[in-house]
């Protein structure tokens, strides 16, 4: 076998094999696991989340999620983004509980936070997002592994040794088994990205032409330079 990695089935998720070896081998290398439906990574976002290693001790560091993330839409509550009576007719509230009602399974929420932040990228207006340094989970609660940073310095081995196997449910073992062992994870407030959907609620929000046409039309406008042989490879999946 020579040097070839030794990958004992059932400890990780396939995936991470060859991160965590990385991470080892190489410990000044950032990685940063984006759900393929991030559909907007505001400028500096990358920057702003490995500057942040030297402010606040955190076990996992997420990028502050709009959109389909119903614990930061929590947060974002609690900032006033949500307030404006023509957006939010209803009135509807945001909790941290899995199981809540404003929560991962509502349609009618995800388009409150999606069209909160297209009405604040139509008004230039997306630095309310931003807050200063991070924002700690001690609740140690389950989070959505929509957007975050694994390096080196923000694992702890011991503990992730101790808390396998990770089986099939990666997003469980992060954030509510590993991190029960470690530091809290945490919000970096200015590394702003938008997460589209739950599986729960893409059939719903995919129907909803008007929207997808504003997303397609920042798409356009943030990227006009891209390759015309690119943006067709893109439009035909």
């Amino acid at each position: 076998m020579g040097n070839a990695p030794y990958n004992p089935t059932g400890v990780f998720v396939p995936a991470y094999y060859g991160i965590i070896e990385d991470v080892l081998r190489n410990p000044k290398n950032k990685y940063f696991k984006v759900d393929d439906d991030v559909i907007y990574i505001h400028p500096g976002t990358f920057e702003s989340m490995i500057k942040s290693n030297n402010s606040t001790p955190c076990t996992l560091k997420f990028g502050n999620i709009a959109g389909a993330n119903w614990r930061c839409s929590h947060i974002h509550q609690s900032m006033g983004l949500f307030d404006n009576a023509n957006i939010n007719p209803k009135g509807l509230k945001f909790d941290f509980d899995t199981h809540a009602k404003c929560g991962w399974k509502s349609v009618e929420c995800a388009q409150l936070s999606l069209n909160t932040f297209l009405s604040l990228y139509m008004e230039n207006q997306l630095y309310k997002y931003h807050f200063n340094g991070t924002l700690s989970l001690p609740d140690r609660m389950r989070f959505s592994i929509n957007f975050f940073m694994i390096d080196n310095e923000t694992i702890n081995f011991k503990a992730l040794i101790e808390s396998l196997p990770m089986h099939g449910d990666d997003e469980h073992w992060w954030t509510s088994l590993y991190v029960q062992k470690t530091q809290p994870h945490c919000v970096v407030g200015n590394s702003l990205v938008v997460h589209f959907s739950y599986f729960t609620t893409l059939e719903a929000l995919m129907a909803n032409a008007s929207l997808i046409n504003y997303f397609e039309q920042i798409a356009d406008k943030e990227h006009s330079d891209m390759p015309q042989e690119v943006w067709k490879i893109l439009r035909s999946g």
